[in-house]
């Protein structure tokens, strides 16, 4: 169950279709404890504002069932018509709005509150680092696990080992951030589908890459054109590729510094690197160093950079 940090106004049923309003009846362990006028659009939580509303019972000492199935949060009431109320226990319901307000105030939760599975999937729905403060049992739990390392990829690092190893899960922590890498088992480093998912995110989180991925243009090449300083972390292998080199001067020229002599010594991959930016005439070859056309194109670079910081006064084009 989760509870909406910032859920919409509960809608009016009155302006709604007929055919869209229903009646819900509430049962308890006592039995009747409400009718209510429900729209089928709401959600099981603006039902629970209504019951609070009507009994005066807060939504999180509420725990609505249909059946043995307990309603989601989120889920639509559809065409639910009786739902069981069933009480949480005082300190439950105390934790739950009170990490519902702010996740760190499992700092001070006890170890009871922190084996409660619903508490923490409240408070890592809202930080993923929460979840460092779950028991070791809530640690491995799937759904706990799963949630927070979408809300914060480097959650990971507070995971059982079983979830550090898992392929699905690592890949959902780097999709949302690369560096969460640093916390899977060193096996996965090696995985190709796991190391594309890194570099997408972050291509400087290439440096955690296995020895032959960071040696293969296909992690390579995403990886520069995400972050193009991620060169540096390629084998000599890629950083004499040609088209990765070139991926990643077009970004940042400044990258030039990471390839191999022999391009660096090359017209054309020059060319493009102080096209981007005219500094890195810098790691150019020292036989290029004197090129017309190189010194060119570095002036002009930079002049439009500095046109850029100063529109008000542009200066003249650099002329040779």
């Amino acid at each position: 169950t989760f509870w909406l940090s910032h859920a919409p106004r509960m809608p009016s049923p009155r302006g709604s279709n007929a055919s869209e309003v229903a009646e819900l009846i509430v049962v308890g362990a006592a039995g009747f404890v409400a009718s209510l006028i429900v729209d089928r659009a709401w959600t099981t939580w603006h039902a629970k504002r209504l019951i609070e509303d009507t009994t005066g019972i807060p939504v999180h000492s509420q725990r609505l069932f249909e059946g043995d199935v307990e309603l989601e949060q989120r889920a639509a009431l559809g065409r639910v018509r009786v739902v069981h109320l069933v009480r949480r226990p005082e300190v439950q319901a105390v934790w739950l709005k009170a990490v519902e307000e702010s996740w760190c105030a499992l700092r001070l939760a006890p170890l009871d509150i922190r084996r409660d599975r619903e508490v923490l999937l409240v408070a890592v729905a809202h930080n993923g680092h929460a979840l460092q403060y779950a028991s070791v049992e809530v640690a491995d739990d799937p759904e706990v696990v799963s949630v927070a390392v979408q809300r914060h990829g480097l959650a990971l690092q507070y995971a059982s080992d079983r979830f550090r190893a898992d392929r699905n899960v690592v890949i959902t922590a780097v999709s949302s951030n690369g560096y969460a890498i640093k916390h899977a088992v060193e096996e996965l480093r090696d995985d190709m589908e796991v190391m594309l998912a890194v570099v997408r995110q972050n291509g400087y989180a290439l440096q955690y890459a296995s020895e032959r991925l960071r040696g293969e243009s296909e992690v390579v090449l995403p990886a520069v054109e995400q972050d193009p300083l991620a060169l540096k972390f390629g084998t000599s292998k890629v950083r004499a590729d040609e088209e990765v080199v070139l991926a990643a001067v077009r970004h940042d020229g400044l990258a030039l510094q990471f390839a191999i002599d022999a391009l660096r010594s090359n017209h054309s991959v020059v060319l493009a690197a102080v096209q981007q930016n005219g500094l890195s005439m810098e790691f150019a070859a020292e036989e290029l160093q004197s090129d017309r056309e190189l010194i060119l194109a570095a002036l002009v670079s930079l002049d439009r950079s500095c046109g850029k910081e100063n529109t008000e006064n542009p200066e003249p084009p650099l002329r040779l």
